[in-house]
């Protein structure tokens, strides 16, 4: 596929703010799910909260307007905005009080588009700012240095094409592009630069090619291979790690999901397995706050199946 009395509450409260803090690293525990069930979303953070936007579902009457917000403090998720069209396989970033939705495919017709629309998050309005120079959709996309970095996707086929937005100036540049062109990638941002992971492209579903664009060189340079080749992924970083979530493979056996987490050490050059998704999924959301990272929706099986968990895993290291 495109595919609350007196001194007893402080009592109470303060077991849970350690438990918070000090987290068992490399453990999993639930959370609140999303409230409906979808695949193929996009998540960002802006160190608070959790945003997520986008997706796809069998059933037409499912909500994928809906641009929610989750508070890990709370553990509970609320409707930050509604876009005016359904749109998924998109990009998303938080950044200056404002959550961005960067291309995707959009109805009608699941067709890629240049849109991108910034939400205030004080307000929920929705504004369209400066659209994609070219409409591409499976892309990623992350935030270094106050700007925009759009990368990868699929217009009518794989690219590596690479664009920074500017938000002072509402404005695109070009940027250099990947050494491999594809779709349906994670990337995170580590030490000034952004590492992307994995992906697909027209001959496989299981890229094992990861790369790191450096903006002092403008240029990309290959990192140690992904251990597992695939692709519907998504990644966070924690402690100047990159830890790459879940992903699917399809073909004439029917395929499958992955729930194998790895974990990659700039300093290092190597990579760490780490304990696996307790639902292996593709097309999830990712995004990481402290030592946590939690992984939401996505399909458990390969193709357009949808779900609303939401996982959290400690990624500190021990």
């Amino acid at each position: 596929m495109r595919w609350s009395l007196g001194l007893v509450l402080p009592i109470l409260m303060l077991p849970q703010v350690a438990l918070a803090q000090t987290c068992a690293p490399n453990t999993w525990r639930n959370a609140a799910p999303l409230p409906v069930e979808r695949t193929e979303v996009a998540a960002a953070t802006d160190g608070q909260s959790i945003y997520l936007a986008g997706g796809m579902a069998a059933d037409p009457a499912t909500d994928l307007v809906t641009v929610f917000r989750y508070d890990p403090a709370a553990d509970a998720w609320t409707g930050l905005a509604r876009l005016d069209h359904d749109v998924n396989h998109t990009g998303l970033v938080a950044l200056g009080g404002k959550v961005y939705v960067v291309g995707g495919y959009e109805s009608p017709g699941n067709r890629p588009t240049a849109r991108v629309r910034a939400i205030d998050i004080a307000s929920g309005s929705v504004t369209d700012v400066a659209p994609l120079p070219a409409p591409r959709g499976a892309l990623v996309a992350v935030v270094l240095d106050g700007k925009i970095h759009a990368i990868g996707g699929t217009t009518d086929r794989s690219v590596a094409t690479h664009e920074v937005y500017d938000p002072a100036t509402d404005a695109w540049t070009t940027a250099a592009p990947m050494k491999v062109a594809r779709n349906h990638i994670a990337a995170a941002v580590s030490g000034g630069k952004v590492y992307v992971f994995g992906g697909r492209d027209e001959q496989t579903f299981v890229l094992t090619a990861a790369e790191v664009y450096d903006p002092a060189t403008d240029g990309w340079a290959p990192v140690a291979s992904l251990p597992t080749g695939r692709s519907g992924i998504g990644a966070a970083e924690v402690g100047g790690r990159m830890v790459v979530f879940g992903g699917e493979v399809m073909g004439a056996g029917g395929g499958h999901t992955f729930a194998e987490v790895e974990a990659f050490d700039p300093a290092t050059g190597l990579w760490t397995p780490l304990a696996p998704m307790p639902t292996s999924r593709h097309g999830l959301g990712v995004a990481a706050i402290g030592d946590e990272i939690y992984t939401i929706s996505g399909g458990p099986e390969p193709g357009l199946t949808v779900s609303s968990v939401n996982e959290v895993l400690c990624a500190a290291a021990r």
